[in-house]
């Protein structure tokens, strides 16, 4: 007999409560829900993106930094812990290929499946985790309205990149739009091929006249040489501008590339007439929002099947990123076991 996942209802009910003064201010919140949240970093935390969204509505103290510095000084000593490899443990983030093919064959019938409830029991626990879905997307908006206000820093250097057509300034990447997105590919000179993820990357881009409807250029830069880099473009099937800052300094300058190894990076910049500023940069995990498939595989019961996942015993799980091919690799080369993206980056 089937019963209903009450331990997860329970769990997922205390973390709404927790999560609460996210959504509504502390005091609204009963007195003795207040005394608890001051001592938790929830409250301090929605408290200080407030005051920073609207401070001339919401003040915060110097309490509260203190709070989030604790909680964070906590979470470090955790987060170390847990990196201090098990005695007899992998020493690499890499399996054997043996291993891997294992994993991969593995048929339907060897997967695990979920719990199985009745339609009822399923509603509600729907019903609780769709609270936290909606908490999230509320603090993805907040996220974003902050970054809406990052200050810029104006770019002095005058790069000219190589294109397949001659020299590319980095105001001609804008065209005739004031915003302009650089994802930096990680694709060295002497490579003779584009890294897998950053390929993934751009495979998930489509169309650009999306983004240039919002008044956004989008263009590749990477350090090869301009003919590898058509090359290449012509054998993805891609028709994003792609150019070759090798002759630059334009990958040092903004962190794409450190002490001459590549770094997965996307930068944004914008413009008011000739003078261009930057606005904001990401790398490694910070570029998953431009691939599609984490989050479709984030909607699935396994996941993306990465070892870093906290997931179900016995759900399928490979090393981060060891999973990833250009996309007209998979199953030409599913054995094959060194890729320019997998660099072992824990999330």
């Amino acid at each position: 007999m089937t019963r209903p996942p009450l331990l997860t209802q329970f769990v997922t009910r205390v973390l709404v409560l927790l999560f609460s003064p996210v959504a509504f201010p502390a005091g609204q919140l009963p007195a003795w829900f207040q005394a608890v949240h001051d001592v938790l970093p929830f409250r301090p935390a929605a408290d200080l993106i407030r005051a920073g969204l609207l401070s001339d509505t919401h003040t915060t103290g110097g309490r509260d930094l203190v709070v989030l510095l604790v909680w964070c000084a906590i979470a470090l000593a955790i987060s170390f812990q847990a990196l201090i490899p098990e005695p007899g443990g992998p020493n690499t983030a890499m399996t054997s290929c043996t291993d891997k093919r294992m994993e991969r064959h593995m048929t339907e019938i060897d997967l695990p499946l979920p719990p199985v409830v009745d339609a009822e029991a399923w509603a509600e626990a729907r019903r609780v985790l769709l609270l936290q879905e909606k908490a999230l997307t509320r603090m993805k908006d907040s996220v974003a309205a902050m970054r809406r206000r990052l200050p810029v820093v104006e770019v002095t250097t005058p790069y000219v990149f190589e294109g397949a057509d001659g020299p590319v300034s980095l105001l001609d990447l804008f065209g005739d739009r004031p915003q302009l997105i650089v994802q930096h590919f990680m694709f060295a000179e002497d490579w003779e091929e584009g890294c897998d993820g950053c390929s993934m990357m751009a495979d998930h881009i489509g169309p650009l006249s999306h983004l240039q409807a919002r008044r956004t250029s989008f263009a590749l830069v990477s350090r090869a040489p301009i003919d590898k880099l058509t090359a290449f473009r012509t054998r993805m099937g891609w028709k994003l501008p792609w150019v070759s800052s090798g002759g630059t300094t334009f990958n040092d300058d903004f962190g794409a590339t450190q002490d001459g190894e590549e770094r997965q990076a996307i930068s944004v910049f914008i413009r008011r007439r000739d003078r261009i500023f930057h606005s904001w940069s990401t790398f490694a995990r910070g570029e998953e929002p431009f691939m599609l498939v984490f989050d479709l595989l984030d909607l699935t019961p396994y996941g993306r099947q990465e070892s870093w996942e906290h997931s179900p015993e016995g759900w399928p799980q490979e090393p981060t990123y060891s999973w990833m091919r250009l996309q007209d690799r998979y199953g030409a080369e599913a054995d094959q076991c060194a890729h320019h993206a997998v660099t072992a980056l824990h999330p």
